[in-house]
């Protein structure tokens, strides 16, 4: 609970403060206390730093009038003065899950992280391990998400998707299979619950159940409209399933672009027609699995995410350093008289 971190920060010094999801709950958790000699690593998650397009970030399924509400938009000028604060600081750094989430933040609020590092969220290539593809599971497609009423999961984009593939001869040769749950489930998959060759299952998946269901697929469909990482994308790519997805969001800076598997964001045939590609060509899904785990075993496995984490806690070793100004001959005197504790927001 806050109070207790609260009480510990008040009794305690420690040498390193990780902050996960930074809010302004936590930043006037910090702001009383004296950290001048403690490291402050703040790790953003998305809308923590990108809260000034929470109207993408928020935006629910079919509706163009979206309003952020009054809640969030009231936060937005005491975010940012935390965030500038806090990013004037040498002791403080910045994290984030990808470059594509960095320079988004810096645009909308307005300033340039002076102390940052991207750092993706881990892959566990041993918890996803690599299987090569037999060239029959180019034939099964798999659609992994939350369906919560929130439409950057772009869950309407997969199945108007399959729609457009139910038009072409490989369709019925085809077996589509989606998990997950949410408070709109029926709705979104209200279009295609008739086809005998798509599954629904609606619930959400343990991770020896994903691996598994990596190894009986062979094309994950992740279309998307804001994504910082889309860690299901790297996880499906890492055990060797080809992901597609869309274009200028940050999962292109973990899955190559230069595989040629990103589409135009609203281009459902752009998405249908890369799907019909590789069931004609099985060499291609051959050639395309194996260089997807490829491409993530070099941006987001251990090397690159946890190692890279621990090294740069390691190496951060800069402090503020508060200076004492030299007394004037004459100088002014103020007498303070603290009130109940607050000794221990005083700096000695």
């Amino acid at each position: 609970g806050y109070n207790q971190i609260r009480n510990l920060l008040q009794e305690k010094k420690y040498d390193k403060i990780l902050v996960h999801f930074f809010d302004p709950a936590y930043f006037q958790l910090l702001e009383p206390q004296d950290l001048s000699e403690t490291q402050i690593i703040l790790y953003s998650h998305g809308t923590d730093a990108l809260y000034r397009v929470f109207d993408r970030i928020g935006q629910p399924y079919f509706t163009n009038d979206y309003q952020v509400p009054e809640i969030m938009t009231s936060t937005y000028e005491i975010r940012d003065y935390y965030i500038k604060k806090y990013n004037d600081l040498p002791n403080v750094k910045f994290v984030f899950v990808s470059n594509w989430a960095k320079e988004m933040s810096e645009r909308i609020i307005g300033i340039k992280y002076n102390n940052s590092e991207v750092i993706p969220c881990f892959i566990d290539e041993n918890q996803f391990p690599y299987q090569e593809k037999d060239e029959n599971l180019r034939k099964k497609v798999f659609i992994l998400r939350k369906f919560d009423d929130l439409n950057t999961y772009s869950i309407d984009i997969d199945v108007r998707v399959i729609l457009e593939l139910s038009k072409r001869e490989c369709f019925k040769d085809m077996e589509f299979s989606i998990y997950g749950d949410g408070n709109i489930h029926e709705k979104l998959v209200l279009p295609i619950k008739d086809f005998p060759n798509v599954h629904i299952y609606k619930k959400f998946l343990t991770h020896e159940e994903i691996r598994k269901m990596h190894a009986e697929n062979g094309i994950g469909l992740f279309a998307t409209r804001f994504d910082t990482q889309a860690v299901s994308s790297c996880e499906a790519a890492m055990s060797g399933c080809v992901v597609i997805s869309s274009k200028d969001v940050g999962t292109c800076e973990y899955i190559d672009e230069g595989l040629g598997t990103f589409c135009e964001t609203e281009n459902i045939k752009e998405y249908a027609d890369l799907i019909e590609k590789l069931y004609n060509e099985p060499k291609t899904f051959k050639t395309l699995s194996k260089k997807m785990h490829e491409s993530v075993m070099k941006t987001c496995s251990y090397d690159y995410s946890i190692k890279k984490d621990m090294e740069t806690i390691k190496k951060f070793t800069e402090v503020e350093k508060i200076e004492v100004p030299s007394l004037k001959k004459n100088p002014l005197l103020s007498i303070i008289i603290p009130s109940y504790n607050v000794g221990k927001y005083i700096k000695g």
